[in-house]
This record gives structure tokens, sequence and C-alpha cells, in this order.
């Protein structure tokens, strides 16, 4: 019986144990300004892993100022790994800002214009692939009182949205 409880203890600590890796991306098209605004959510410490890798050192991201040399590589990664299209052009990422929350969430936020069509648009987030395999990036656009959401993996790093 010792043995089953064991091996019940040892699988529960296996199955919960698991990490997972994603962001959530909410979007909302702003009629009265033309663009689209977003908020960009993932874990904190998960993030800091691309900054240990280009500085080779551990940094936290809370402790980071947008103007420093580490925020401008922050915003540089952002509009690197997450564009927006409409109509076959691509639109222009304004970096607003980011926070930490206490529970070691982090927080993007930043707007993108031109949105010459925001009933079609097209989103690459790639955020995070070349670390985690297993990272997804969620995607929830809303349009007009409508939402649209997809899901990005290191195999589908583009999702085309229709309204």
């Amino acid at each position: 019986m010792k043995s089953l409880i064991l091996f019940f203890l040892l699988c529960s600590t296996m199955a919960f144990g698991h990490k997972s890796y994603i962001s959530i991306a909410t979007m909302e098209y702003n009629e009265k300004l033309g663009q689209i605004e977003v908020s960009l959510k993932l874990t904190a410490h998960d993030f800091e892993h691309i900054l240990d890798q280009k500085f080779s050192k551990s940094i936290h991201i809370e402790n980071v100022l947008d103007s420093s040399e580490v925020g401008q590589f922050i915003q540089a990664y952002l509009m690197d790994h997450f564009t927006i299209k409409s109509d076959g052009q691509a639109a222009s990422m304004h970096y607003v800002g980011k926070e930490v929350t206490l529970r070691d969430d982090l927080y993007f936020y930043f707007t993108f214009k031109p949105i010459l069509n925001p009933s079609h648009i097209i989103i690459q987030n790639s955020i995070l692939f070349e670390l985690f395999s297993e990272q997804q990036n969620r995607v929830h656009y809303k349009y007009k009182g409508d939402f649209k959401s997809g899901t990005l993996t290191t195999k589908t790093t583009v999702l085309t949205i229709k309204q």
C-alpha cells in the first residue's frame, strides 16, 4: 500500500510540476484613433531568459528603464517578434510601456497604425519561440464588438483574422 501511495504522489508531482509557456495578446481596434491597441501578458521570469541570453547576466525586468540599453533592446525585440499587417502593409508599432505585477505577470502595452483594413489583419507573434518549444502565443482581437481568437506555436507563427 505504501508503494502505491508513493507512486501516486510521484505521478501527481510530475503531472502538476510541468511548466507551461504562454502569452496572451488582447487586441482591440480603436476606430477613433485608427489603431490597434495591444496588451501582451506573459510571465516575467520567462521573458527575463531572453535578457539573460542577450546581456550575459541576470536582469530583473521590473528594474529596467525603458530608456536604458536593455529597455531599448526589449522594444526592438517586441518589434521583431510581434507584427501586424493590414492590406499587405506592415503597421508600425508604438511602444507605450510595461508593468510587472506582484504575481510575476509581465504586461507590455503598444499600438499599431496605420490599419488600412481592420476587418482583415495578419498577426505574426513569435515571442519566446527561440527559447521554449512548448510556447503558445494566444491572440484575442476585438473589432466592432466581435471577437476572434487564435493560438500561435513554433509551427504556426502567423494568424490571419477576418471579421
